[in-house]
């Protein structure tokens, strides 16, 4: 009888313990594109707990789940990789269906390298990355100089300030002879891009990849390092116009230590040799240098709709370089179109960028001049030098008036560049999850064309009776062929020349 009285109780009691659970049913889908989601876990918080196990379950692949929630029990954590884990309260429902949000912060564990993708601790220090928000700012005239003092290991320097020169680049020390110890630049997918052709208020963001494995995929060419430069793009829904500008002065904050006019003289006295006094005081880095101004102007509209959004943008600077005669203008322009079709499956991008630059290249020989040249010698005379057009010259080997080498002569460049990519990707979704194919075209264009004058009183050119010119031009297209021609003539007709 005890043991019927035991086992009838038994059977109560489970009675009792499945009436206290509910059933809770529902889907979980992607926030952003509305897709379901499969593999979430759902776990019933508390259930540890109160039951010595984990309730829980697994969203199926139409991203729907199934649980029995202890009544006692109220919450359910909703948790999946690359995405927010949510909480949510029941509440008395038996349906419950949620929206995940990405977790950007998760995503960002996972780098772009090239083709594929690699785990950001997998390349902890290989890979550099640098936001808009982080760039340098002030008076920047190349897209390198933005990331100036941001990536360890990454060496940016321009000696002599020439604005028309672009800074050397040195990411893994000098590995290699020739141009392959600069790194590799890769602009929007286009491998072995022009820096001169984008504006650095054009980029969202620079990838400096400094690791052999992560620059593996652009074979011997990223052997020095690879420099991505991801430009800015449109977004949906809004149609925003930016303009920015500014004006900057620069100046020459710390020269080479040099002997005064007084300290040359001292010299006469001190070696026992008779020194050359022409009775001047000349500060030949003073004479040969400026302050320097430069203005920059860009002016964007980005916009567009859900399948085709675009960014347009335009730019203007003139940048003066610390040596007299130097600097250059240079206009541009870029377009970025993207658009969705074929119910968003088929995605295309279009780029484009253009730029036409005048520059004013100088000869940064001065500067080598200037720390050699008498300091007591005047600029200019007046009498006595009609045939140096009257700049004192001294008569001596390897030794010439700095400021008439930057006045006599000129080197005047005029560069046009041109680039466009279109790249085309489909996915394949609906018969490989995850299966999509792309294909990607660019090119690049570069024309030029440079003349240097050399007046006849120029006397680093040997004091020839005539002026001499030197013109080139040069076209070449990537992929394609590289051509041009040189011509060095004397000229008799251009004996004037202006200072």
């Amino acid at each position: 009888m005890s043991l019927i009285f035991i086992l009838l109780a038994g059977f109560g009691i489970h009675d009792a313990f499945a009436q206290d659970r509910v059933q809770i049913t529902g889907t979980v889908i992607d926030a952003q594109d509305g897709s379901p989601l499969p593999g979430v876990n759902v776990v019933v918080q508390g259930s540890q707990e109160a039951t010595g196990t984990t309730i829980g379950t697994t969203t199926s692949i139409d991203g729907t789940y199934s649980l029995n929630v202890p009544e006692n029990l109220n919450v359910l954590l909703f948790s999946f990789i690359g995405y927010q884990s949510t909480s949510v309260d029941i509440d008395g429902r038996t349906e419950i269906n949620i929206e995940l949000q990405q977790d950007l912060q998760l995503l960002d564990d996972v780098v772009v390298v090239g083709y594929g993708t690699q785990d950001r601790r997998q390349v902890t220090g290989s890979i550099s990355s640098v936001g808009s928000d982080q760039f340098v700012t002030g008076n920047v005239s190349s897209p390198a100089e933005l990331i100036q003092g941001k990536v360890p290991g990454l060496s940016i320097s321009n000696p002599g300030g020439n604005p028309n020169q672009m800074p050397t680049l040195r990411l893994r020390g000098v590995s290699s002879f020739g141009e392959a110890q600069s790194p590799l630049i890769v602009v929007d997918g286009i491998v072995g891009a022009d820096l001169a052709n984008i504006d650095p208020n054009d980029i969202e963001s620079i990838d400096v990849l400094k690791d052999a494995s992560a620059a593996a995929i652009y074979g011997t060419r990223g052997g020095a390092g690879v420099i991505a430069i991801t430009t800015k793009k449109g977004a949906a829904g809004t149609t925003n116009v930016t303009y920015s500008g500014s004006m900057t002065l620069t100046g020459v904050e710390n020269k080479l230590d040099v002997l005064t006019a007084d300290e040359f003289r001292e010299l006469s006295s001190i070696t026992g040799f008779e020194i050359s006094d022409l009775g001047a005081n000349t500060d030949w880095f003073d004479e040969i240098t400026q302050r320097s101004h430069t203005q920059i102007h860009n002016l964007s509209i980005a916009g567009g709709t859900e399948s085709t959004t675009y960014r347009v943008s335009g730019n203007f600077r003139e940048n003066q370089g610390l040596l007299i005669t130097t600097g250059f203008e240079q206009i541009g322009g870029r377009l970025n179109i993207n658009h969705r079709a074929l119910n968003d499956n088929l995605n295309l991008t279009l780029d484009l960028g253009v730029t036409n630059r005048e520059e004013n290249y100088g000869f940064n020989n001065a500067f080598r001049y200037a720390a050699t040249y008498n300091p007591t010698a005047p600029v200019r005379l007046d009498q006595g030098h009609d045939n140096t057009g009257g700049y004192v010259e001294i008569d001596a080997f390897d030794i010439f008036n700095p400021v008439a080498i930057a006045r006599t002569a000129e080197d005047i460049r005029d560069r046009r560049r041109f680039n466009a990519s279109l790249r085309a990707e489909y996915q394949f979704d609906e018969f490989i999850p995850g299966l999509s194919a792309s294909a990607f075209y660019s090119t690049e264009t570069f024309s030029g064309t440079e003349n240097r004058f050399w007046a006849r009183t120029n006397k680093i050119t040997g004091g020839a009776s005539t002026s001499s010119l030197g013109r080139g031009r040069a076209e070449r297209t990537w992929p394609g062929i590289t051509k041009g021609n040189n011509l060095m003539s004397p000229l008799t007709t251009l004996e004037a020349w202006k200072d």
